[in-house]
């Protein structure tokens, strides 16, 4: 997309940047669009609330500092011998799967004994089983599902998927989506960008499982966009 943005095939372009790799900003105008996130859920009866990326990389990857595979084994009282049971839900178009295995897993490679099924039965199997834990791509609704709070590392606090959590980095398992233009200003430029922050298109991505920018930021955002406006004039 990038190449296709300096030959001028296309004008804007929605992008991700792989974290660790170095956005353009000296070359392009580069806005914030959305995020998405994995969330890692369990049966509300679970006494976890939350846990540390290392810890789920031992319960879900291959290869890691760490292999758990009973709840006992990570400290959880009573819960010794209780194997746990690691899923994910798949929903069209999600990538919640590959930014876990992004984000957590240091080779990439999920255990055998992980289960994929679809997101809508994801908690109904939470509901009837608490030795289950699951990688999801929207935050649980059901009283039966909990969200646990992630640390990056033992020594860090944790944080849930909150609309403040995710947009300011304090939730450990996210990508930013960023609206990528030419350095040029430009009336329709701005027009596409209003509408890109406004509350219709940030409906529409809650409704597609992203997270979309606090309004308070889309707010922010489109003041500062008149203001440059008002001074080209």
């Amino acid at each position: 997309a990038l190449e296709r943005l300096r030959t001028g095939n296309i004008d804007l372009a929605i992008m991700a940047f792989p974290k660790g790799s170095e956005i353009p900003r000296s070359e392009f105008s580069i806005y914030p669009f959305a995020y998405a996130a994995s969330i890692v859920a369990v049966n509300e009866n679970n006494p976890l609330d939350e846990i540390s990326l290392s810890r789920l990389a031992g319960i879900f990857g291959t290869s890691e500092e760490y292999n758990f595979t009973t709840w006992g084994d990570i400290g959880l009282s009573g819960w010794g011998s209780r194997k746990i049971k690691p899923l994910s839900g798949h929903t069209e178009g999600s990538i919640a799967l590959e930014l876990f295995k992004h984000s957590v897993l240091v080779e990439g490679s999920l255990k055998p004994s992980v289960d994929i099924v679809l997101e809508e039965e994801v908690i109904d199997l939470l509901d009837k089983d608490p030795a289950l834990i699951s990688v999801l791509s929207r935050i649980p609704e059901e009283p039966s599902a909990k969200m646990l709070l992630l640390a990056c590392d033992y020594t860090s606090p944790a944080y849930g998927a909150t609309a403040d959590n995710i947009p300011f980095g304090y939730y450990p398992i996210r990508l930013t989506f960023y609206i990528v233009g030419p350095k040029s200003e430009s009336s329709q430029l701005g027009q596409i960008l209003r509408f890109m922050w406004s509350d219709e298109m940030s409906e529409q991505l809650t409704e597609e499982g992203f997270f979309a920018l606090p309004e308070t930021v889309r707010r922010k955002l489109t003041m500062d966009l008149d203001m440059v406006s008002s001074e080209s004039r």
